[in-house]
């Protein structure tokens, strides 16, 4: 079993925090539709899960949020609180009671969230993104490259 992540050495609660802010993700929304057109989508690493709320309350399609702490699940829209699932993504999806086996997804999104798994979980880290993504699917990923103590365990 991994160790426990704490959240305080992630976000400082008392300082503004532009992830919390749901119009910042409105361009990748913009730009993921416009491109894209997604049917369905999975965000692995959604935080409070501001970029799968777009797509469900305008394209109304299929999402879900995967997102490690319970405190982000807290701190979302009622709106998409039955499609988000805490779950520590160095673990396979399969071993969360919650995960719906075989949900398919033709985008799957992961910004900003590798560099935070250690690279002894990388593999099953792409394995939860494959195991998303439909037959056709594409795939939104960034992968930060400059090392933060404690928290960027594997930059690109």
């Amino acid at each position: 079993m991994q160790e426990k992540i704490n959240i305080d050495t992630l976000y400082d609660e008392k300082k503004e925090t532009s992830w919390i802010s749901k119009e910042d993700y409105r361009p990748i929304y913009e730009s993921i539709h416009s491109i894209l057109k997604p049917k369905s989508l999975a965000d692995a690493g959604c935080r409070v899960g501001n970029l799968i709320s777009f797509f469900k309350e305008i394209d109304k399609i299929n999402v879900l949020g995967i997102d490690y702490f319970e405190y982000n699940k807290n701190h979302c829209s009622e709106l998409i609180k039955s499609d988000f699932l805490v779950h520590d993504l160095r673990n396979p999806l399969q071993s969360n009671s919650g995960y719906i086996q075989n949900q398919k997804f033709d985008v799957v999104v992961s910004t900003e969230v590798a560099e935070h798994i250690d690279l002894a979980y990388s593999d099953v880290y792409i394995s939860n993104l494959k195991e998303l993504m439909a037959d056709d699917a594409k795939l939104v990923i960034s992968w930060a490259d400059s090392p933060i103590k404690d928290q960027h365990l594997n930059p690109k």
